[in-house]
């Protein structure tokens, strides 16, 4: 990587801290950073890094990731579209929109089908590039289209469900190679009495949210379930694939912690952090919580959040 960039545009700053730019409130800084405003901005950004082979991450609203104390090397890109607007039951979203925002939004205009994601964290680009879900839904159940920006071409790019590769925690955006823009949702126009049974279900899914989850500090589930391929080998005939139930079993909530992150007393797969926290607290927690999973049940827990500016990753079994 060029180390003096040359005509680094106005819309780029400096070592940027990013502790305050996710929800674990750790790591370091960003060499480079943008909080893009518009599509302008974004190409120009992306222009400049590929003219300076400078790697770029797009981190959304910081609520599925984890970085490393040493900060990210490249341009860190913050997408801070924020337009949203509907034509019957199609709703199309900037990816800088919250998933609560978008859900008020929606249910605001009779549509429905996006309340079962009430309260989780994130923007909507963040939640389709990770297809988000809730126990069965899947917010790709909804989505129809997405414009994105190829990060090699700078090319604006508008592509389908089927293209997207969607699955569970997975889709091709994790690949890195694109940014997305906007997402369009077909959603389901509801009558206002039907609206008023949707809101009800939101309420209540933010209530118990609220009782189970911790409010901040913390990237929800810090750890995927297993394969079917995974945890057969481990329970014979139990099958029970939900990485929580092994935390549970091997006695980690509310119980273990690491300098300033520990394991929420609620929930055995959520990582909470308490001010003055490090992501190396955090790593030296989750790899205590895989050493003893893997100990009792040969299993080793992968983590479910992105990993961003560890040389490579603290989480691999060695």
């Amino acid at each position: 990587m060029n180390t003096k960039p040359s005509n680094i545009p106005e819309c780029i700053k400096k070592q940027v801290p990013l502790d305050n730019k996710n929800w674990f409130r750790t790591g370091g800084k960003a060499e480079y950073f943008i909080e893009a405003k518009s599509i302008v901005d974004i190409k120009s950004a992306i222009r400049w890094a590929n003219n300076n082979t400078i790697p770029i991450t797009i981190i959304g609203h910081g609520a599925n990731i984890l970085i490393s104390d040493d900060g990210i090397q490249g341009l860190v890109v913050i997408v801070d579209l924020q337009s949203i607007n509907h034509q019957n039951n199609i709703l199309t979203v900037d990816a800088g929109v919250s998933v609560d925002q978008t859900i008020n939004y929606a249910l605001n205009h009779n549509l429905g089908g996006l309340e079962f994601f009430t309260s989780i964290p994130g923007s909507i680009g963040g939640a389709t590039c990770m297809n988000i879900h809730y126990f069965d839904a899947l917010l790709s159940d909804y989505i129809q289209t997405i414009q994105m920006i190829d990060l090699d071409s700078t090319e604006i790019i508008e592509v389908d469900r089927s293209w997207s590769n969607f699955g569970y925690n997975q889709s091709k955006f994790l690949s890195k190679k694109y940014l997305i823009i906007s997402v369009t949702l077909k959603l389901n126009i509801l009558t206002d009495i039907k609206t008023a049974y949707a809101q009800g279900r939101s309420d209540e899914i933010r209530r118990q949210r609220s009782r189970r989850y911790p409010p901040a500090r913390t990237c929800g589930s810090f750890f995927q379930n297993f394969s079917t391929d995974e945890y057969k080998h481990a329970n014979g005939s139990t099958k029970i694939p939900h990485v929580a139930y092994y935390l549970e079993s091997v006695g980690v909530k509310g119980q273990l912690s690491s300098g300033k992150a520990s394991v929420f007393s609620l929930h055995a797969n959520m990582l909470t952090t308490e001010e003055g926290a490090t992501s190396n607290d955090i790593c030296t927690l989750a790899r205590m919580m895989q050493e003893k999973v893997d100990k009792k049940f040969g299993l080793w827990p992968k983590p479910e959040c992105q990993i961003l500016g560890f040389k490579q990753s603290p989480f691999i079994k060695t």
